[in-house]
């Protein structure tokens, strides 16, 4: 096949090549030197598609699609040669329409496609000016491309057509789902004579492209390095990092900066694939193992923290202090970038010494910084839903004792009362919520991240005791897709998802049977062993039910994972960003599993804090202290600890596993949780300062 390739590849250049040096209509010359271009490309001959890409643009013969995408490959190879001014020259005039692309693109497919093209040029020109030394405006570029479109969807819904482009978001997430959903009256289908011929997903897409305000890409704008030097404190810094196939960028700003960021350096030594250890065996990369389902990675997540410190020690922590060196900074704010939002950079050893915070984008940054957060002291515990982790009550007793002696209202729904519905009538009001349950991370399509509550059976009575193996069984023909399994659609019941895992013989079905309502089931070959409502990130995204709340802490295993975009979109995505677009101000959450009696230990400590925190409450600092408390822990005190949470829970199987837990700690080592993986698992993201001093009765006049 290759030997074929390469003869139809020197034959069509030939033509092409004649074709072109023919002469004949201008526009059938740009179009010839366009295909010459790419073949050159193609075959190796770099110089040469250089050159004729170039021609291509000069004249001016390409239309605007044709002129971007020539751009953006005479960009990256002029990048690779170090053509750094005509990178900046060819891809400067394209951006703009770049982004309107993305930011416009409505079915996934779009979405995938532009945003790699935006993500593209963005980092390609970015790198190419701090090459030259122009570093603010390097930042300034970087950071256009950093949540764009979470940003663009956040600053619609402030609009006034915010609650109409809500509802129309609703309708196509539900027909995405193969759910149908009534679009709003005054909507572009009820003038269009055409309507009823098209399909349900181009009917709400249409009217939604035309819900949204003339130049609403404009609403999403970074900052200036100085506007984002004007947002800190005096002892802060802003980091942001730009990850990029020859280097990564990482540029500091100080409080005072002006022009370009105070610190600023390419790391040659570590561009994307070294960072990624693209060399190593895929299941025993730190990524993998952080992303893949239970028991396909090679090593346990403890291994891989273990492997990670020192890889990203070297790679950019100590780099990043040598930027500090000199300058009174206490706090980091980190602007991460695609696959650096999985990096836990509060475990590195050199970063120790800093409180830690995280922002999707400079202009998250600066927009939280802008104004001030007040919350009511309310509090709902969400516990063990899927009725498979005993020691969740101790958790909602250490939260109501802890914040309810401290005089918060605290309400709890536990196991069969965990119903989706009952949690989102009660989340009226509620400032705090903590989740003590399983979660669901899913790095494809980070809508499906979720978090497991009790299933509603009653509408699948006909079906028990196994609605989705009966449903299953009944389907003669699957629609396969090679990432997102099997499936099959059930008139007025849903569509039904398989997926099969064979190395450990498991599977998982899913019924999505209402514009938000998740039916899931896990097994063990053919015996189910997990039954759960998924709360999607999806569901989450396309509501107004957590409105009221300041904090989510998700004492949920995984549940802080972020997207890992493998075609290079900066999109913070999954249950942190879905809650925090639904307008929850900050959120607590895991990268990785964690013991259940050390998790029990740090929520204890947590609202310890939270109980006894002068306001407004410094999370970032709370966060911080917490785990360092429990790193530093000696093995009497952990013991003291674990037994008198045991005094305080009710539940008799609560109090067996701390009990249990306290004579692990007692036969353990000298400090029990010192080891990363136990006390860095959780951190902080969104809003660092939340002022919970309002009243109930405050919070319920504001709703």
């Amino acid at each position: 096949h290759d030997a074929a390739f390469q003869e139809w590849l020197s034959r069509a250049m030939t033509q092409k090549e004649r074709v072109t040096a023919g002469g004949g209509d201008a526009a059938l010359r740009g179009l010839d030197l366009k295909y010459l271009g790419l073949l050159q490309h193609l075959s190796g001959q770099t110089a040469e598609a250089v050159a004729t890409y170039a021609r291509a643009l000069a004249s001016g013969d390409l239309d605007a699609d044709d002129a971007r995408l020539i751009a953006l490959k005479e960009g990256a190879l002029r990048l690779a040669a170090g053509e750094h001014s005509r990178v900046i020259d060819v891809l400067s005039p394209i951006v703009p329409a770049l982004q309107d692309e993305y930011l416009m693109a409505i079915s996934d497919a779009a979405v995938a496609s532009t945003g790699k093209s935006f993500s593209e040029g963005v980092t390609n020109l970015a790198f190419s000016l701090a090459s030259v030394g122009r570093w603010g405006e390097a930042l300034s570029m970087l950071d256009r491309s950093k949540s764009l479109r979470l940003r663009h969807r956040a600053a619609l819904r402030e609009s006034a057509a915010g609650k109409d482009l809500l509802v129309l978001e609703r309708a196509l997430y539900a027909e995405s789902r193969g759910a149908t959903a009534e679009l709003p009256r005054g909507s572009a289908e009820q003038d269009d004579p055409l309507g009823g011929t098209l399909s349900l997903g181009v009917r709400y897409s249409e009217a939604y492209r035309q819900a949204r305000p003339q130049g609403s890409a404009d609403r999403v704008v970074s900052p200036s390095v100085a506007e984002i030097a004007a947002s800190l404190h005096p002892d802060e810094a802003a980091v942001v990092f730009g990850v990029h196939t020859d280097g990564t960028l990482v540029m500091v700003v100080f409080p005072g900066d002006v022009d370009a960021p105070g610190a600023h350096r390419i790391l040659l030594d570590w561009p994307a694939a070294r960072l990624a250890q693209e060399q190593h065996d895929v299941r025993r990369r730190w990524l993998y193992v952080l992303a893949a389902p239970a028991g396909y990675a090679q090593c346990s997540p403890r291994e891989a923290i273990g492997e990670l410190i020192p890889h990203f020690e070297e790679a950019l922590g100590a780099p990043l202090v040598e930027m500090l060196n000199g300058r009174d900074v206490h706090r980091l704010i980190l602007i991460p970038h695609v696959f650096l939002h999985l990096v836990p950079f509060w475990v590195l050893p050199s970063l120790s010494r800093y409180t830690l915070e995280l922002a999707s984008s400079a202009e998250e940054l600066v927009r939280r910084r802008q104004s001030r957060a007040r919350a009511a002291r309310t509090a709902l515990a969400v516990v063990d839903p899927t009725l498979d982790l005993p020691l969740s009550p101790a958790e909602a007793d250490a939260m109501d004792g802890r914040l309810g002696g401290a005089g918060w209202s605290v309400a709890r729904l536990a196991r069969r009362e965990a119903r989706e519905g009952r949690v989102i009538d009660a989340l009226g009001g509620v400032s705090v919520l903590h989740v003590s349950g399983h979660g669901r991370s899913d790095s494809i399509v980070p809508t499906k991240s979720a978090l497991l509550l009790y299933p509603e059976l009653g509408r699948f009575s006909a079906l028990l005791p196994d609605p989705l193996a009966s449903l299953a069984r009944s389907v003669t023909r699957w629609s396969v897709d090679p990432w997102g399994g099997e499936s099959a659609f059930f008139p007025g019941l849903g569509r039904l998802d398989q997926m099969r895992y064979e190395k450990v013989g498991a599977t998982e079905r899913s019924l999505e049977y209402s514009e938000t309502g998740t039916l899931w089931q896990r097994y063990a070959g053919d015996v189910l062993t997990h039954q759960a409502e998924l709360w999607r990130a999806g569901d989450m995204m396309v509501a107004d039910t957590l409105k009221d709340c300041a904090l989510a802490f998700l004492s949920a295993c995984s549940a802080g994972r972020v997207r890992n975009e493998g075609s290079g979109v900066d999109e913070s995505a999954g249950l942190p960003a879905a809650m925090q677009l639904a307008g929850v101000g900050a959120v607590v959450a895991s990268l990785w599993p964690v013991e259940d009696g050390v998790t029990a230990l740090y929520v204890d400590l947590f609202y310890a804090a939270l109980a006894d925190a002068v306001q407004p409450t410094d999370l970032a600092t709370l966060v911080r202290d917490t785990a360092e408390t429990l790193r530093a822990m000696g093995r009497e005190t952990a013991v003291e600890r674990l037994t008198d949470l045991r005094r305080r829970t009710k539940d008799p199987n609560a109090r067996f596993r701390l009990e249990a837990a306290a004579h692990r700690a007692e036969q353990g080592a000298e400090q029990p949780f010192q080891h990363p993986c136990d006390w860095g698992a959780f951190y902080l993201t969104g809003r660092s300062e939340i002022d919970f001093s309002l009243s109930r009765e405050a919070t319920d006049a504001k709703s």
